[in-house]
């Protein structure tokens, strides 16, 4: 199994990171070859928050106990389709990245093309969990950034780790929707702390992405050096290109940390349920 098979056992938050982060060096052009089929919705996403973010900046927020105003309720909807768009690209690009992974530890390789086409087979169930996840974080996220910003920025970490293993829990055990969210919540139970430590470490260097992306496209906007924004936009392509294989190795690796903890998950059952269909 070259090694790979002593990821799968307990591991604290520190050593599935420095894990995830050997992983990731290793494996550096195989990872970014799975973010590669969604890079153009980054880029979408990216182009849709550029060419908005003088409303959103521009916007007064409410004072507690007053009313959003119309350019408020404008903007709920560019966001929900942003944060729709942006958990959609990250969950298939985690489904995929996990079939990568989890069958190297195995000891076979496969191509980035199979492990598409391995998710093919469970789309639906997977779309259903992304619908109503992405609907239920971007909902509570963009509420609480326009009315206080620091609520939504809580309530995105909070809600992201929750619902962190919709990916894995759809491609291994075979769940969607509703049944993919209820069995994250009820691993992450299995050790918080560990959970919001590891993925609350990977989400906050892409918080740091789409906040130098905010931050400097207003300074652009406001001091009418507008030249600035492609750079800037290239800038946070790039990083959300890189963190996110970071991202999704963290995650799986765990996701298998949890079940080997809760009911001793092995090659055997990985092999069966990685096999199996729907």
């Amino acid at each position: 199994m070259n090694g790979l098979d002593k990821i799968l056992r307990q591991m604290s938050a520190i050593e599935i990171l420095k894990q995830a982060i050997s992983l990731y060096k290793q494996n550096l052009l195989k990872f970014l070859g799975v973010v590669l089929p969604g890079v153009p919705i980054i880029i979408f996403c990216i182009l849709i928050l550029t060419g908005n973010i003088f409303t959103i900046s521009s916007a007064p927020m409410p004072k507690a106990g007053e009313m959003p105003t119309e350019a408020v309720y404008k903007m709920v909807p560019i966001m929900m389709l942003i944060f729709f768009l942006m958990y959609f690209f990250s969950t298939i690009v985690a489904a995929a990245g996990m079939i990568v992974i989890s069958e190297s530890i195995l000891g076979r390789e496969i191509k980035i093309v199979d492990a598409y086409q391995k998710i093919r087979k469970r789309i639906f169930p997977l779309l259903g969990a992304i619908i109503l996840t992405s609907v239920i974080i971007g909902l509570a996220t963009t509420l609480g950034l326009f009315l206080c910003i620091l609520p939504g920025i809580v309530g995105w970490v909070y809600l992201s780790v929750r619902f962190g293993f919709i990916a894995q829990i759809v491609m291994l055990e075979g769940e969607g929707g509703m049944g993919a969210m209820k069995c994250s919540r009820t691993l992450i139970k299995e050790d918080s702390r560990k959970s919001l430590m590891v993925i609350g470490s990977v989400m906050a260097a892409t918080l740091i992405a789409w906040v130098f992306l905010v931050a400097g496209n207003v300074m652009a906007t406001l001091f009418n050096m507008v030249m600035l924004t492609p750079l800037g936009n290239l800038l946070s392509i790039s990083a959300l290109i890189l963190i996110e294989p970071i991202r999704f190795t963290a995650a799986t690796l765990l996701y298998y940390d949890l079940r080997i903890r809760r009911e001793g998950f092995d090659l055997n059952i990985l092999a069966e349920e990685l096999s199996a269909e729907i």
